[in-house]
């Protein structure tokens, strides 16, 4: 979910044979029943791949790709209970730990490192631009935080400031 932005109910729905091995993309469908095709990266694909061989030697009683115990396809309030075990696990405190926090995260991390906005739209599903500026405001917020903290003007205008204030002293 971190490398597509899909949404849970995309995941807990993605039938095994809707991946495209050799283009390392895959069909959903979306909301308003809408189906469209999301890339997704060569470091996912191996881990799919694990998955994928680790799936065919379990009990399969399901077309979907992401399976329980049972072999039936996982539901959505499984997918979130793990995220939470998961996040618990690693020390993850004060924020909320979702399926849709590994979207929004995919989100605006695809526009800080230089995705634009309308690839944005196509691969998150959005009917209209309008949900997708959220997420373009949002990292550029971030950046104009991220520049506050390492402007290399602010760190050498501290040093400067830090050496006048020991030559008075």
């Amino acid at each position: 979910m971190m490398d597509s932005g899909l949404r849970v109910s995309e995941v807990t729905t993605l039938e095994a044979h809707r991946i495209d091995w050799l283009n390392s993309s895959l069909t959903v469908m979306g909301k308003g029943r809408k189906e469209r095709t999301v890339p997704f990266s060569t470091m996912t694909a191996q881990a799919l791949l694990e998955y994928t061989r680790a799936r065919a030697k379990g009990r399969i009683q399901s077309p979907q790709c992401f399976l329980g115990r049972t072999g039936r396809a996982m539901e959505r309030t499984l997918v979130r209970k793990i995220m939470v075990q998961y996040g618990k696990r690693a020390g993850i405190e004060g924020v909320r730990v979702s399926p849709h926090t590994l979207r929004h995260t995919f989100a605006v991390f695809y526009i800080r490192n230089g995705g634009d906005s309308f690839s944005l739209q196509e691969i998150l599903g959005h009917s209209t631009l309008e949900m997708t500026r959220r997420y373009v405001h949002l990292a550029k917020r971030d950046l104009a935080e991220q520049h506050k903290k390492f402007s290399p003007i602010m760190s050498l205008g501290k040093q400067v400031l830090t050496n006048v204030s020991s030559v008075i002293q």
